[in-house]
């Protein structure tokens, strides 16, 4: 199973790696075949809440972005999809490593919870944290970056799909 998508033509943004595409096909061969299945079932279909006015982009941390993620997609993911989706829907690059230990972090505070599957899934606390932080950051939601375009909490526009 392959993911039909490419992102060497994404311009290169403050904060981003240079080479996303490499990182996001070494994602891609980390993952087991049922990930590679849940992602592809899930990337194109997921539809983000927008109740919060905050963006990817206006989360200051790791720990935030995992947050973020788990909360708009209200999906369940493993770290190694997270990992990929990080990369490949919000142009961001991750290790795994970093994921598993935020998402750890997230479950001892009850903000998140593991599921029978290995994956993890947001709690009502982990929504009240997001609501506490898009609360705390409506002034001056974008700290100084441009917010991508498209509804808030939707992937940056441009990742571009190979037809083939």
């Amino acid at each position: 199973m392959n993911h039909d998508i490419d992102l060497s033509d994404v311009p290169h943004r403050p904060g981003q790696s240079v080479d996303l595409e490499a990182k996001r096909v070494r994602a891609w061969a980390r993952l087991t075949d049922d990930e590679r299945a849940y992602v592809a079932q899930h990337y194109e279909t997921m539809v983000p809440d927008t109740r919060w006015r905050v963006g990817f982009a206006d989360m200051r941390d790791t720990y935030e972005r995992v947050l973020y993620v788990l909360a708009i997609t209200d999906l369940r993911f493993s770290p190694a999809e997270l990992t990929y989706m990080m990369i490949a829907r919000w142009y961001r690059n991750v290790d795994q490593a970093t994921v598993r230990a935020r998402l750890a972090e997230l479950v001892n505070r009850g903000e998140a919870r593991s599921s029978f599957d290995g994956r993890v899934h947001i709690t009502p606390n982990g929504r009240h944290k997001l609501d506490e932080i898009d609360g705390g950051r409506t002034e001056e939601p974008t700290r100084g970056r441009r917010r991508p375009t498209g509804r808030p909490g939707s992937p940056r526009q441009g990742a571009h799909r190979q037809h083939r």
